[in-house]
């Protein structure tokens, strides 16, 4: 069976649209080969900076053969007498076919002539034109580079220098951005330059490999990673290697050599998030750490050629080794310099930092979340330390002025910390700077904040960036979102579920913050209210679809009709509906009979007063005295405890129906139903049971 390669040789493709390019092709190769209904065995990907390439191994000859059905003139139309008409005859010959091979159909009434035809499989050359022309169209990039080849202008993420299409020995007359498919292959850029014949398909990636080029991206990520905790190891330590830098350093090599190299032990001093921010953030180094954690002088660079003697190993690590070394002096200026300037001096200085267009400065921006954080302590029944609290809002923005912010923008908050250690500022206060923007990354490894005090401060920063942006106008549209609003409002609910803060409804925050934001608002009050509750819906409820919840459409959906005010208890709710239906469907399954008896009971009913002294048979007065014990103690319970005591109803309410006769066309009668009412109220307030289907869905 035949195989196919096919790679484009472009020029260096940027490190962070590499693995999103690779990631694209996996998904769009199969989907091409399965739309054209091709058959293979398996496919492979090859991503390099140079080089976007894929294998097909196992294609047939030739396509699968099709059925063809094709419509004739009725069959009034068709024969005249008992003979053929004109129209019949055109037909039979403009599809070569005879009386023989016609099928009549009945359509709406009316019999009509069709024949049906094999039409043969076209070869796979043929198919595969079609199938990589579809595929190579569809790659495409938010910021293309355009270039000028023969007086035409093509695009791409980089100019494309080379085409291979082969289909096992054979190549196939493919063209791209102006290039014929041909067998050249070209190596690595400085190991082996000169272009060499590629004799088969098969033979593409071991040929490459000759050439001094890993074609597999995964191949050179594992490659780097093991040779980097090798290296470690010779230093009784680890490597600070995370799957991000471990991709990046893939993607701007065709032959990774990790080298080993070390500098000045007296850098150190430097807050090692400097150092390490340095050398995996600007310089693509891997760090080196102790067991215990402790940053170590050493460092693995990664090289994009093997080092082939020890000379050129020293001259490699003596340039990289210069870089590094300006950029840790420079470091350490700036943060001397700083220190000599004292956090208080910078966060004097926020008055003279914009924060957004109508939002006034960042000081602006301090005072707000000082009056929101105040609220929230209140709201949250927190009862935090009001000067810490202040406190560490008011110093939370001061390192953004900073010289070593200026540099490391992605350290801020963490030189805000040290710099309150040293400003001599409480412990809480500098850990609260510190982690004001954790959770970091909302994937399973996020860390959030470990004390209240920064889970607030953390708040705060995230709901007046919310509501500001709002008010001036600045509202998340479509796929836009240049404040990463999502995120932040994603990160707000995390940290209520992290805290256990329960009682942090929406309506009353946006009701006691008003006044703060009234002066801001560039758009209509109800609109900046409705807004942002929608905004904060919808995050939940696509929360709530992903991991690590999972909940199933319709408790979804029950838990947003009714309303997402109280973020927390949405959460709840819908994990204790989830656990009813997963652990005790038998429970369930009462719950939603004894709801659906109820509310068809109560459906054209309109709700009188009740009256306790009307209620005479035992059954009665059991059930109103079991509603005043659970109402009274409802609104105290979690969402799991409030579905055991509606279950603790169920042989009462069973007794109810089995001994008193409800519509008896009296006073009574309407006082059994307004009891009822308040029943039903119960069941309402957790969940509409009657929509919540006894099946995992």
């Amino acid at each position: 069976m035949p195989n196919f390669i096919f790679e484009l040789l472009v020029e260096e493709i940027p490190h962070e649209i590499l693995p999103k390019t690779l990631q694209h092709l996996q998904k769009s190769v199969p989907l091409a080969f399965q739309q054209a209904d091709i058959h293979y065995t398996d496919i492979e990907y090859f991503a390099t900076p140079r080089r976007l390439s894929f294998y097909v191994s196992g294609l047939p000859a030739h396509g699968n053969n099709q059925l063809l059905e094709q419509k004739g003139p009725s069959v009034k139309a068709a024969y005249l007498d008992g003979k053929p008409t004109k129209a019949l005859e055109g037909f039979f010959k403009t599809y070569n076919v005879s009386s023989d091979d016609i099928i009549i159909r009945n359509i709406k009434g009316q019999e009509y002539i069709f024949i049906e035809k094999q039409k043969k499989g076209q070869p796979i050359e043929t198919l595969l034109e079609e199938i990589t022309t579809e595929i190579v169209t569809g790659i495409k990039f938010n910021e293309p580079m355009r270039w000028n080849h023969q007086g035409q202008i093509y695009e791409f993420i980089r100019p494309v220098r080379s085409i291979i299409a082969m289909l096992d020995d054979k190549i196939l007359p493919l063209k791209f951005f102006g290039l014929e498919a041909r067998n050249i292959l070209l190596g690595h850029r400085q190991l082996f330059p000169k272009p060499v014949i590629l004799i088969h398909a098969d033979n593409y990636a071991e040929t490459l490999t000759s050439l001094g080029v890993l074609p597999s991206f995964e191949e050179r990520a594992t490659t780097i990673e093991k040779a980097a905790d090798l290296l470690a190891q010779t230093q009784n330590a680890n490597a600070l290697l995370d799957s991000e830098l471990s991709n990046t350093l893939a993607s701007l090599t065709e032959f990774p050599h990790p080298i080993l190299a070390e500098f000045d032990p007296e850098f150190l001093l430097l807050p090692k998030e400097v150092l390490i921010s340095e050398m995996k953030i600007h310089q693509k180094y891997i760090p080196i750490i102790s067991h215990e954690g402790v940053l170590m002088p050493y460092y693995i660079i990664t090289a994009n050629i093997p080092c082939s003697d020890e000379e050129t190993c020293k001259n490699v690590i003596a340039g990289n080794s210069r870089v590094l070394k300006a950029r840790f002096a420079d470091g350490a200026f700036f943060y001397e310099e700083d220190i000599k300037k004292g956090l208080e001096f910078y966060r004097q200085t926020l008055h003279s930092i914009a924060f957004v267009d109508g939002a006034g400065s960042m000081n602006d921006k301090i005072e707000r979340m000082q009056k929101i954080g105040t609220i929230l302590n209140k709201q949250l029944h927190l009862n935090l330390d009001s000067q810490l609290l202040l406190q560490a809002i008011a110093y939370s923005k001061a390192d953004l002025a900073s010289l070593m912010v200026g540099e490391f923008p992605e350290l801020q908050g963490i030189i805000g910390s040290y710099y309150a250690q040293k400003a001599g500022l409480p412990k809480p206060v500098a850990s609260a700077i510190k982690e004001q923007y954790y959770p970091l990354a909302l994937d399973k490894n996020y860390t959030m904040p470990s004390q209240a005090l920064s889970g607030i401060l953390a708040l705060t920063d995230r709901l007046d960036n919310l509501l500001t942006l709002y008010a001036v106008g600045k509202e998340v549209t479509g796929s836009r979102d240049p404040y990463a609003l999502r995120r932040q409002v994603i990160a707000i609910i995390h940290i209520l579920e992290a805290f256990g803060w329960n009682n942090f409804s929406v309506s009353e925050f946006l009701t006691a913050v008003l006044d703060i934001y009234q002066p801001l608002l560039q758009v209509e009050l109800k609109h900046w209210q409705d807004s942002i509750t929608k905004f904060i819906q919808v995050r939940i409820e696509n929360i709530l679809k992903q991991a690590p919840y999972h909940f199933s459409a319709d408790i979804i959906a029950i838990i947003c009709d009714q309303g997402t005010d109280n973020i927390l208890e949405s959460i709840q709710k819908a994990s204790a509906l989830q656990d009813l239906r997963t652990h005790h469907s038998q429970q369930l399954q009462i719950l939603t009979g004894l709801s659906k008896r109820i509310s068809n009971i109560l459906e054209d009913y309109t709700i009188t007063n009740f009256d306790p002294q009307l209620l005479q048979a035992p059954a009665e007065k059991m059930l109103f005295k079991s509603y005043q014990v659970i109402e009274n103690k409802i609104s105290t319970l979690s969402y799991a405890e409030k579905l055991k005591e509606l279950l603790s109803l169920e042989p009462v309410i069973t007794d109810f129906f089995a001994n008193i006769m409800i519509k008896t066309g009296d006073i009574q009668e309407n006082n059994r139903l307004a009891l009822l009412s308040f029943i039903n109220s119960l069941f309402k307030e957790i969940a509409d049971f009657s929509r919540l289907s006894n099946a995992e869905k």
